[in-house]
C-alpha cells in the first residue's frame, strides 16, 4: 500500500519528469457521481464498472506504477481492481492507504468537478494572457450594429445542435483557427467565441490571439450559461441560410498560420518528432493522439494513436492520458493544430509533448511508436445464454436487471427492469430480494457489452440461470419491442454527474452560477494543492 505523504512526494517527482522511473498513474475507480462530489487533483477516473476498457487506453504500459485510490482505501473496489489489473499483465498495482481526509492531512486539497486540471488551465490562460472577454449583454447590442460580430461556437456538434447563440458557426475547438478567414469580411470585424461555459472558450479565443489574427478577438464571458443567465436567447442551430434544414451553419477549412503555431510551440517547449520517435523509448509511456476531424481520422491515423478532436483533448486530458510524466505525441493533417495542441500541452504544466504532421503513411517524415496497452477479452457467455430481443418474451419468471447508463434508464428500458451500477453489484446483490418463482435473471445493457462482461461476475452471485439481451436495449428497441418509464432502482444512479442542464428549469440558473463559481475558484486551489504547476513555472 501506498501512504498519503508518499503518494504525493512520488506526484511532484512525476510532474517534475526529472527520470523516467518518476511515472506514476492515480485511478480512482468510483463511480463518476461519486468522484464529483471529491477527489485528488491528478487523480484519473476510471470506474471499475468499465475498467476492462478503460485500462488499456488510460494505462497503455503494464510496468507502469499505478496507485489505486477510492474515498476510503478500505471499499471493496480499491481491492477488485488492484486483482483485476494484476490479473490483466499489470505488474505494479498498489492501493493507497486510508482516506482522502488522511490525504487533505498530508498536504492535499480535495477537488469536485471533473477535469479540473483542464479547466484550471483555461483560467491561467486568460489570466496570463488577459484574454478579451465580452459581456453577455454587450454582445447583444453589438449584434443589431452595422458591423455585428462573427460568432463562433466552439464545441463539439451535439452541444452545438442542442442549443447555441443566435447566427453562431459551428468551428471545434482548435478547427477554429484554421477555418475562420473565410467569413472576416474586414479587418475592423470582432470575433466571438463561446462554449458552455469557460475553458474552451478562453482556448480557442487566445489561440486566435496567439496564431496572430489581426481582428479584435474575444470570449462570451461565461459562455452559453452566462448568454442565458443574462436572459438572452438561445436557439437551436438550423442551416436556412445554406438551405439545409437540421445542419448547423459550419465553418469552412482554411489554413496557413503554421509558422505562427510552431513558433508557440517552440516558445513553449513542445518539439517536433524527429527519427529516433520511430523507436519506443525504454520504461517510458508514450501517448499517441490525432485532433484533426473525423472525417481526416478516418483517411489516416497513425498506428497507435487514438483520434481525440483538440479542443476536447485539452478540456479533458485526464480522461485520457492517466500517466504523470509520460510522453505525449500530437498528430494533425497540418502543422498549425498539430503544433497549437501541443504548445497548449505543454503549458499545461507537461513536461515532455512533441508533434508531427501528416495527411498519409507516405507524407510522414516519421510515424513514432507510441505505447500499446493490453488487449482485454471477456469471457463471453456460452451461446445458449444470449436472448433474442426479437422473440423474447417477458414474463413474471424472468427478473430484468439493467446495467446501462442511468440516463437513458430515466427514458427508457425494459419492463420491469431494474437499474444497478455493476461495479457495486458484489455488495448489492447479497441484499436484493428477487421475487419467489423467478427462475431466471436476464442481464441488459444500452448495447449488450456492459452486460455481456458482467455475465460471469453475476452467475457467481445467483444460484439462477443468468442470460443475455442480444444487442441490450438499443436492439429491443430496434425490434419495436415495448419500453417501460417506470424506475426500480437499485442503487443511486451515480454512474454519471450531473451537470447544469440536467437540473430542472427553476434550478438550472443556480446550477449555472455555482458551476461558473466553482470554475473561477480552481486556479487558487491547485496553487494550495502545490503539485500542478503551469507554464514556465511548470518547468522543472
Amino acid at each position: 500500500m501506498t501512504t498519503p505523504s508518499a503518494l504525493y512526494q512520488r506526484l511532484q517527482r512525476a510532474r517534475a519528469a526529472e527520470r523516467p522511473q518518476d511515472e506514476l498513474a492515480l485511478i480512482d475507480v468510483r463511480e463518476p457521481g461519486e468522484f464529483k462530489q471529491g477527489h485528488l487533483l491528478l487523480a484519473s477516473n476510471a470506474p471499475l464498472s468499465r475498467l476492462e476498457w478503460l485500462a488499456p487506453l488510460l494505462l497503455p504500459r503494464r510496468d507502469v506504477p499505478i496507485v489505486v485510490c477510492a474515498e476510503d482505501g478500505a471499499d471493496p473496489r480499491v481491492l477488485w481492481a488492484q486483482r483485476a489489473l494484476q490479473g490483466w499483465g499489470y505488474q505494479a498495482v498498489h492501493t493507497l492507504d486510508g482516506t482522502l481526509a488522511d490525504c487533505e492531512r498530508a498536504g492535499f486539497v480535495l477537488f469536485t468537478g471533473f477535469n479540473v486540471p483542464s479547466k484550471a488551465f483555461g483560467e491561467w490562460l486568460e489570466q496570463q494572457r488577459e484574454t478579451p472577454q465580452i459581456a453577455p449583454d454587450e454582445l447583444a447590442t453589438q449584434r443589431s450594429s452595422a458591423n455585428p460580430p462573427l460568432i463562433f461556437d466552439c464545441r463539439p456538434i451535439d452541444e452545438h445542435q442542442q442549443g447555441t447563440l443566435p447566427d453562431a458557426i459551428h468551428a471545434p475547438g482548435v478547427e477554429l483557427a484554421s477555418r475562420v478567414a473565410e467569413h472576416i469580411t474586414n479587418a475592423d470585424q470582432a470575433i466571438v467565441v463561446h462554449c458552455a461555459g469557460r475553458t474552451r472558450g478562453i482556448i480557442a479565443a487566445q489561440s486566435l490571439i496567439d496564431l496572430g489574427l489581426p481582428n479584435p478577438i474575444a470570449t462570451l464571458r461565461n459562455g452559453l450559461m452566462g448568454w442565458e443567465m443574462a436572459g438572452q436567447k438561445v436557439e437551436t442551430p438550423s442551416a436556412a441560410a445554406e438551405g439545409h434544414p437540421g445542419r448547423p451553419r459550419e465553418a469552412g477549412p482554411i489554413r496557413g498560420r503554421s509558422p505562427q503555431a510552431i513558433a508557440l510551440a517552440q516558445r513553449t517547449g513542445a518539439q517536433p518528432c524527429t527519427p529516433d520517435d520511430a523507436t519506443l523509448p525504454r520504461g517510458r509511456t508514450v501517448y499517441g493522439f490525432t485532433v484533426g476531424t473525423a472525417e481526416e481520422a478516418q483517411t489516416y491515423t497513425p498506428p497507435g494513436f487514438r483520434h481525440v478532436p483538440g479542443g476536447q483533448l485539452l478540456q479533458s486530458l485526464d480522461d485520457h492520458a492517466a500517466v504523470q510524466g509520460s510522453r505525449l505525441i500530437i498528430h494533425a493533417h497540418d502543422p498549425q493544430r498539430a503544433a497549437l495542441v501541443a504548445a497548449y500541452l505543454a503549458e499545461m504544466g507537461w513536461h515532455d509533448v512533441r508533434w508531427f504532421a501528416a495527411a498519409s503513411t507516405d507524407s510522414a517524415d516519421v510515424e513514432p511508436a507510441v505505447s500499446q496497452g493490453p488487449t482485454i477479452r471477456h469471457a463471453e457467455p456460452d451461446a445458449e445464454h444470449w436472448l433474442d430481443p426479437a422473440t423474447l418474451e417477458l414474463d413474471e419468471a424472468t427478473w430484468t436487471l439493467d446495467l446501462g447508463s442511468s440516463r437513458r434508464y430515466r427514458e427508457y428500458h425494459l419492463p420491469g427492469a431494474h437499474f444497478a451500477v455493476r461495479g457495486l453489484l458484489p455488495e448489492l446483490f447479497p441484499a436484493i430480494s428477487i421475487p419467489p418463482g423467478t427462475s431466471r435473471v436476464l442481464l441488459t445493457c444500452t448495447e449488450g457489452h456492459l452486460s455481456a462482461a458482467a455475465h460471469e461476475e453475476i452467475n457467481a452471485l445467483t444460484k439462477l440461470p443468468v442470460y443475455v439481451l442480444a444487442g441490450g436495449v438499443n436492439a429491443w428497441r430496434a425490434a419495436g419491442r415495448p419500453l417501460d418509464q417506470k424506475p426500480h432502482w437499485l442503487c443511486p444512479p451515480v454512474d454519471t454527474a450531473t451537470t447544469p442542464y440536467d437540473a430542472s428549469p427553476a434550478e438550472r440558473e443556480k446550477h449555472m452560477r455555482d458551476y461558473i463559481t466553482w470554475e473561477l475558484a480552481l486556479l487558487e486551489q491547485i496553487g494550495q494543492d502545490g503539485i500542478l504547476m503551469f507554464g514556465e513555472s511548470g518547468k522543472h
